[in-house]
């Protein structure tokens, strides 16, 4: 039977990215209705009140990593209370979300305390160590000693089928269990009161349509591409506002190079929106959720614009595309490239019959709740250790 479970994770609040949502919603749900739930991660107690939290974080020391400032590397064994602490506490399985840090120091803990880990593979490192360094061989070498690291994993994850293949891409040949991500919107529709509301917060006329960007503010996101598509719509249309949520290590890059592209009448850099009543607010107003990117393995924010009845345009062939249809519960760009972005842009955003058609399959196939998620994290959970005392006793 699990009692108590440790999330181990480089990435968890005040970090707001799919890492730290999954984490966040795993815990909530895991500890609402079946064991209890510890979160290590790298961080300072004294600088972050986690009390607000129904669940235990444990912060290690840690470095600050040097190409994104907004990330920690936990010292693990080097902060020796804590690795103390950890080493006697009564974990039942450990999970771990990341190959870094955090996941060296819970593959400690489970060796120590001979029970099993489960390390999810979420996020494409190599394209950020591709990005920050420039070097392909730097790059390859990483994503090798990734590969070696899940392969002592007891049981490997993936946000989607497509986003396994990377990891395979990456050299490891194990088993990989898909659990997909999940949303905790409920379904809500838009209302005109509602919509007042954005209105007036934003500056934004009734009578225009509203485009949406939720995430990270970074290049990898695809979001040159997406800024020269939307000025290639405003060639043809200049009645509408584009809403990027979020921040990020570009944000600074990302305001110049839409001023150079003349849409400072036309987009509004909103910042990161905590509040998360708000943010689904914002996801009902817009008539499109703009995502291009191929960074993201799964694109939680794909399934939270879903449940607030907005479709999404993305990439086909990205991960985060995976289960949508074109022009059935979502749009799929052909290409990756500007001139074909936005030409499908112009194609759906003043075809209101398709947007809300698209909207309305998008909320009834593509936003599982986390309580339906976590429900199912809890039963693998209990798989993986009836098989890990199965195989010890071998």
């Amino acid at each position: 039977m699990i009692r108590k479970i440790g999330q181990f994770t480089d990435s968890f609040p005040p970090i707001t990215d799919g890492v730290s949502n999954v984490v966040e919603n795993y815990c909530k749900y895991l500890n609402n209705s079946y064991a209890d739930c510890l979160v290590v991660t790298p961080g300072d107690a004294g600088e972050i009140d986690y009390s607000k939290y129904a669940y235990e974080v444990k912060t290690v020391r840690y470095i600050d990593v040097p190409f994104r400032n907004e990330y920690k590397y936990g010292l693990g064994t080097l902060d020796r209370k804590a690795y103390k602490d950890l080493q006697l506490t009564d974990f039942d399985i450990i999970h771990t979300h990341s190959p870094f840090s955090a996941g060296v120091l819970a593959r400690k803990i489970a060796s120590h305390k001979k029970i099993p880990m489960v390390a999810t593979f979420h996020s494409k490192y190599k394209d950020d160590f591709m990005h920050a360094l420039k070097s392909n061989m730097i790059a390859s070498t990483v994503a090798y000693f990734i590969s070696k690291f899940y392969e002592k994993a007891d049981e490997v994850w993936a946000v989607t089928k497509s986003s396994s293949q990377v990891l395979r891409d990456y050299g490891y040949k194990g088993e990989i269990y898909i659990m997909q991500n999940g949303c905790d919107f409920e379904p809500k529709r838009n209302d005109d009161k509602l919509n007042e509301q954005i209105n007036k917060m934003y500056g934004i006329s009734s009578d225009q349509k509203v485009l949406l960007y939720v995430g990270q503010q970074i290049w990898q996101k695809n979001l040159e591409l997406l800024l020269k598509s939307v000025a290639k719509l405003k060639e043809t249309n200049k009645n509408f506002k584009l809403l990027m949520v979020g921040g990020g290590q570009n944000e600074d890059e990302i305001k110049l190079l839409s001023s150079k592209l003349k849409l400072d009448d036309n987009i509004i850099f909103a910042g990161r929106i905590l509040d998360r009543a708000l943010l689904q607010n914002v996801f009902s107003r817009a008539d499109l959720f703009l995502f291009p990117s191929f960074y993201d393995t799964s694109g939680i924010v794909v399934k939270e614009a879903a449940a607030s009845y907005t479709p999404a345009l993305l990439m086909k062939g990205a991960n985060a595309a995976d289960d949508i249809t074109d022009g059935y519960n979502g749009f799929l760009c052909q290409d990756n490239n500007a001139g074909c972005y936005s030409a499908k842009l112009c194609e759906i955003i003043n075809n209101q019959d398709l947007l809300n058609n698209a909207g309305e399959n998008a909320a009834k196939t593509l936003c599982t709740h986390w309580r339906e998620v976590v429900k199912q994290v809890y039963q693998r959970y209990e798989f993986i250790q009836e098989k890990f005392i199965r195989d010890i006793g071998k």
